[in-house]
């Protein structure tokens, strides 16, 4: 769904629950619903572009998640329990405001993911 101009994700993607890829490049999201862990089989969440401020946690609970672009948002922080998502490989935050000691924080907590910034 790249480009759709959404403020809020569609409810109807929450009706499938074998999606393994949700692509939302280039959208208005500033936030993500809850409903997003119904989406128990997402490997790829691609977020690039959007308006998000904070990462909610139950993104944390995507056991599956294996790729997670959140590159080109506005987030300063991400939550702990990122580290969770023991299959992530790869995690896109370039273009986010994060500090220092932020981003060395998450490389802490995920080192088995190559991290972009």
């Amino acid at each position: 769904i790249v480009a759709a101009q959404f403020h809020e994700l569609p409810k109807v993607v929450f009706e499938l629950p074998q999606l393994e890829i949700l692509s939302l490049i280039d959208n208005y999201l500033h936030t993500l619903p809850k409903g997003l862990v119904r989406l128990r089989q997402l490997k790829k969440l691609i977020l690039r572009n959007n308006q998000l401020r904070e990462l909610p946690i139950e993104v944390c609970w995507l056991e599956h998640l294996e790729i997670l672009d959140l590159s080109e948002n506005r987030l300063e922080r991400l939550p702990n329990s990122l580290s969770a998502l023991r299959r992530l490989k790869i995690l896109y935050l370039s273009r986010n405001p994060l500090s220092k000691n932020e981003q060395e924080k998450i490389r802490n907590i995920l080192p088995q993911t190559v991290i972009y910034i």
